[in-house]
């Protein structure tokens, strides 16, 4: 009977350390093609890794794929490509400076170098003219 507890014990923390929490404070949780540098080398997550985490977002959009998947690519030459910021930069022939500058600046590898998250609205301000990016919903008038 003892032995069963301790069995019952053991497959609950097992299965506890499966859910949200389970990375733990300064741990890894997540897709890794998103995951910033300094989270990849252990360092911990702060704002700049979510502005990291977002620029890998922004270029998907623009490009349509990750700035760090190909084809066949092993996790630990995955790691290697993102703590050195090996990307394809956006194309100048179907990109303006403003949107390949904000994502230069966004995966900059140098969390300390790297764009916080007011450089990032200013920017996007920047581009739109300063104007809100969003009208009201249904067009004007609300409805």
């Amino acid at each position: 009977e003892k032995r069963e507890e301790e069995k019952r014990k053991e497959k609950k923390r097992k299965t506890n350390r499966r859910g949200p929490r389970a990375a733990g404070r300064g741990g890894q949780v997540g897709t890794p093609l998103y995951m910033s540098p300094e989270v990849l080398r252990g360092v911990g997550h702060t704002f700049g890794s979510d502005v990291w985490s977002l620029g890998c977002v922004v270029y998907e959009l623009a490009a349509g794929a990750s700035p760090f998947l190909e084809r066949n690519l092993a996790l630990d030459k995955l790691f290697r490509k993102i703590t050195s910021g090996q990307y394809a930069r956006l194309p100048t022939t179907h990109y303006g400076p403003a949107l390949r500058e904000l994502v230069d600046a966004m995966l900059t590898v140098d969390p300390a170098r790297r764009a916080d998250i007011g450089a990032v609205v200013r920017a996007i301000e920047a581009v739109r003219g300063g104007a809100p990016p969003f009208g009201p919903l249904g067009g004007e008038g609300g409805g």
